[in-house]
């Protein structure tokens, strides 16, 4: 499936985490967790993008609390599609980038980031779209939307 639903940390494939240049990730975010599973290196930090066989990073902005750096968000997403059609074998997991709760959308930019990022899945079909199935309640409704978004139920 193009669009799943589950930890995209536990998943078959190679997981793309998005990062900011500095900041302190909270608790539940993305690159914390992939940070304490040891899949992000210093190298994963300080490049704009990294692809290792573990882990492809992206950054989407400057410091964690800041709004997505647009920029930097549609670099990311030309790395990540010119990787994964120059691998072809490999399976990319990518979270719903640019669409978390601090990352600071107005609706137009959401409605934006859900074409650009369908439109990167539907053309690359080595690329999966993961949503966030967390049991926490603050991500609970952000997740909702976007399986409802992305029309993954």
């Amino acid at each position: 499936d193009p669009i799943k639903t589950g930890n995209i940390l536990e998943m078959e494939g190679t997981p793309i985490i998005p990062i900011a240049t500095e900041g302190t990730p909270a608790a539940t975010d993305l690159a914390r967790k992939a940070n304490e599973k040891g899949l992000l290196s210093q190298a994963n930090r300080t490049e704009p993008f990294k692809a290792t066989t573990k882990v492809v990073s992206a950054k989407i902005k400057n410091n964690f609390a800041d709004p997505v750096d647009p920029i930097m968000f549609i670099a990311a997403l030309g790395n990540i599609q010119s990787l994964a059609q120059s691998s072809p074998q490999l399976q990319f997991l990518m979270p719903p980038i640019g669409l978390g709760i601090t990352d600071g959308n107005n609706s137009d930019e959401i409605t934006n980031k859900v074409e650009l990022l369908s439109k990167l899945v539907a053309d690359n079909n080595n690329i999966t779209l993961v949503i966030n199935d967390s049991p926490l309640l603050v991500e609970q409704a952000n997740n909702a939307t976007l399986r409802d978004m992305f029309n993954c139920k």
